[in-house]
């Protein structure tokens, strides 16, 4: 049994290979026309405004340049009074250098028609945390509870004098995307706070440290999990109160570390128990070092494994490393082991958005530095609001959450949040009305440090939005979710994400049957390999989506398939360039395979009426506007009497694979399809190559003329290489 995985960080530009890449035998360079972001254009500025805020303002004075307000409370009280005098028009409000500190500020439709953009020179911070000073010494029992260098290093804070609550620093609460407390009366609902040393996420002392995890060593009882094992569904669980949570065996390596744990109150245990898209957390209940038993509190939603990755929170004594904390929560002291001689501490207060945007319309928000909530950053509900020009990092939900129509988000770094970054809801579905949400041209890395899973860079619902020119790493799952119709996905640059999960992919959707018109194009996936034993894939269309375009992308070094097809009808790939993957292809047919073979996936699709096939009904999709857009659903049905129709919804009818350059060094077929994808669709021309020598390729992997790619795809679209990635770089 392996003791310890220690997973690597990659600090890779796009132009290098870092050590994760040493698991496959080649790797191939980045196309080398990628676009090189050019300087960001003048921000704008105000050459006057009608409010002025500065953190060295008076809430008592008028909100002019000479006599600026202190608070954005007190700006917007005169923004109001202004409406009220019958101002009309764009009103101005500029915010000076320095740093202010909100716990949730609010602008309603009242406030629409308003530009908040930074004045001058210098950063405009907006802080939702609260500064630590003059850190403490051990006594000598705080001390003989330690190890290594962690006995000098240590230092705390009594929050109680810092003016702190127990409110702020409050309880433990669950972590992790498949956390299931709510089934449990001991639930609670909260966030736990934070802790920041020189700006940077500190990890909750654990073991083993940070980017090492450990492995089930077996299980004795798996509880009443959810689904165990895979397909076998407990679809009473929903309702089921207080559900057994079964009992995990730890080896012995480990079982004698926790001997070493002077307390085992309220220490907490975090992993992917079966599945390694499904992250959660439970308290442990007890545990019985007699026997190598943990008791967890709360069972896990699929399961658990031998071999599964875990690892233990909130233990003292394993306070051991520069970047760790641990907080006293009965007494309020809190334990830090800084990263630098002379840390700046802080701890996140604000369990509001720092900024939301409620009912109003067209509001910019310009410029400035937003971080240290528990929630989310920014929340928009609301139509033609611009968000550029911001940094967002430290927070411990996503960067922003948009809901409304006509929303841009631009020209911002979205980095080191909890959660995600930028997700956007607009559109009517039922008339396929669009939102017309554009996020654009922004920098998103280290996202989803707290939530693991399903928590991506950008989240794109609804209908007709759009994400373009934006670049992602490093993140722990995918960059891109997006769910809906007609939205479109281009001019990315992915790179290094889903590290820690295999069955995901860098942009991913599933499940829905009726997302027609969604387009991936002209997007660079590069290096997304996972660590350690993780094969992800770069493009992930999941469990019969059906509708789904992608063309034009480069797919270069993915540890799995460049592209996953789960099943479903009318989705096309053409024109891609795949280099360098597991698999270039894979296309299944889960859904028909379920039904005439009690496949792996049957139990979604076996039942008449059960299952995906719920959602007939959802949608009239044989009239008006849906059947006018996508005719192609009129001829599907849910009849099991002509189960070998081209209609039937589950056979992967229309599904076309063509045109696409596949460079395999050491693959003799661009993956696997199965028969009912040629029997129902259409798959050819997909040149397979050993090298982009030997098929002509020039540094952009296309062909050149005369070359073997060019003879075998003679009309093969060139793709816009230059314009894949940021035009602009921040300010």
């Amino acid at each position: 049994m392996l003791e310890l995985i220690s997973q690597k960080k990659s600090a890779i530009c796009l132009y290098e290979h870092g050590d994760f890449m040493s698991k496959m035998k080649h790797s191939f360079p980045a196309p080398a026309g990628l676009s090189v972001p050019a300087a960001q254009e003048p921000r704008k500025l105000f050459s006057e405004a009608d409010i002025f805020i500065s953190p060295k303002g008076d809430d008592g004075a008028e909100g002019s340049l000479g006599a600026p307000v202190k608070t954005f409370e007190a700006a917007r009280a005169i923004l109001r009074g202004l409406r009220a005098e019958g101002r009309t028009g764009t009103l101005k409000i500029a915010v000076m250098a320095g740093e202010y500190r909100i716990n949730g500020f609010k602008l309603t439709d009242e406030d629409s028609d308003s530009q908040w953009r930074v004045y001058g020179d210098g950063e405009v911070i907006i802080n939702g945390g609260a500064a630590l000073f003059d850190g403490e010494e051990l006594n000598s029992d705080e001390i003989s509870r330690l190890h290594g260098d962690a006995v000098h290093a240590v230092r705390k804070y009594d929050l109680k004098k810092a003016g702190l609550t127990c409110d702020d620093w409050d309880r433990i609460y669950p972590i992790g995307a498949y956390a299931n407390s709510k089934q449990y009366d001991s639930h609670k609902e909260g966030v736990s706070c934070e802790v920041f040393c020189d700006g940077n996420r500190m990890t909750l002392a654990r073991y083993p440290n940070t980017d090492e995890y450990l492995r089930l060593d077996g299980v004795f009882d798996q509880g009443q999990p959810f689904e165990y094992p895979p397909q076998n569904y407990f679809h009473e669980y929903g309702e089921l109160r207080n559900p057994e949570p079964g009992i995990y065996a730890v080896s012995d390596k480990v079982n004698e570390r926790i001997k070493t744990w002077r307390s085992h109150e309220d220490i907490w245990i975090f992993g992917w128990f079966y599945h390694d898209w499904a992250d959660s957390s439970t308290p442990v209940k007890k545990f019985d070092t007699n026997r190598r038993k943990v008791y967890p509190e709360y069972v896990s939603k699929y399961g658990a494994r031998a071999g599964a990755p875990f690892f233990f929170y909130n233990v003292f004594e394993e306070l051991d490393a520069p970047g760790e904390y641990y907080i006293d929560r009965e007494n309020g002291i809190l334990y830090v082991y800084p990263t630098s001689e002379n840390p700046t501490v802080e701890i996140s207060v604000a369990k509001e958005p720092l900024l939301c945007i409620e009912n109003a319309c067209n509001v910019t928000i310009d410029g400035f530095v937003l971080k240290c909530t528990r929630s989310d950053a920014i929340v928009i509900n609301g139509d033609g609001c611009v968000v550029e020009n911001c940094d967002i990092h430290g927070v411990y939900g996503n960067a922003a959450k948009i809901n409304g129509t006509g929303n841009t988000f631009r020209l911002c770094e979205i980095s080191h949040t909890g959660r995600g970054g930028v997700i956007v809801n607009g559109g009517s579905r039922d008339e396929l009305v669009p939102g017309n949400n554009l996020i654009e041209n922004c920098l998103f890395h280290n996202w989803g440090e707290v939530y693991m899973t399903y928590n991506p860079a950008v989240g794109l619902n609804g209908v007709g939005n759009r994400c373009a020119h934006c670049e992602m790493f490093d993140a722990p799952h995918m960059a891109i979710g997006y769910g809906g119709n007609d939205n479109i996905v281009e001019y990315n640059i992915i790179r290094n994400v889903v590290r820690r999960s295999s069955d995901a992919g860098a942009i991913y959707s599933g499940g829905d049957w009726f997302a027609y018109g969604n387009i991936v194009r002209y997007n660079c996936f590069f290096d997304v390999t996972g660590d350690g034993d993780q094969y992800p894939f770069c493009l992930y269309w999941d469990d019969t989506l059906s509708g789904q375009t992608a063309y034009g992308n480069y797919i270069i070094n993915t540890g799995n398939a460049g592209a996953h097809i789960g099943g479903g009808r009318n989705n096309k790939l053409f024109g891609n360039v795949i280099v360098n993957a597991g698999e270039a292809i894979l296309y299944d047919d889960r859904g028909r395979d379920g039904i005439l073979n009690h496949g792996w996936a049957h139990a979604s699709y076996e039942t008449p009426g059960g299952g995906y096939w719920r959602q007939f009904g959802k949608f009239r999709f044989r009239e008006g506007i849906w059947a006018e857009k996508y005719p192609e659903l009129k001829e599907i049905h849910d009849d099991f009497n002509r189960i070998d129709d081209p209609g039937f919804q589950v056979n992967p009818t229309g599904a076309f694979v063509s045109g696409n350059i596949v460079i395999q060094p050491e693959k003799d077929s661009v993956g696997w399809i199965a028969d009912s994808v040629y029997k129902y669709g259409t798959v050819e021309n997909n040149p397979l190559f050993k090298s982009a020598e030997d098929a002509g390729l020039d540094g952009d992997y296309m062909p050149l003329p005369g070359s073997a790619a060019q003879k075998a795809l003679p009309d093969f679209v060139k793709i816009p290489v230059s314009e894949i990635g940021r035009k602009f770089v921040r300010r």
